[in-house]
């Protein structure tokens, strides 16, 4: 049988460094949250539906357009912008809304 210390222990996200996603909606509210991926690198669909929620969740309202969003990350003890995306990335990837 497994013990749950052990599991913990193997499975823990030490020393991760996941991008934080910084999403600007049309009303000016603005969410920021670590966007976890496997590979490090932005998942630009993740970082939009995680905002989508949060909006809600501080708002209870439906969120309005997104007008800005880009990911960053902690270098050297300095916040760095890695990706910025376009007005036209950003409206392919929430088409399925």
């Amino acid at each position: 049988m497994l013990h749950y210390s052990k599991f913990l222990r193997d499975n823990a996200m030490t020393n991760h460094s996941s991008p934080t996603c910084v999403v600007t909606f049309a009303d000016k509210q603005v969410t920021r949250m670590t966007v976890w991926s496997a590979n490090g690198k932005p998942d630009l669909r993740r970082g939009i539906h995680l905002a989508w929620a949060a909006y809600e969740s501080r708002t209870k309202r439906f969120p309005p357009a997104i007008t800005a969003l880009h990911f960053e990350a902690k270098l050297d003890d300095a916040t760095v912008t890695t990706t910025q995306f376009t007005a036209e990335q950003i409206a392919e990837a929430t088409d399925d809304r």
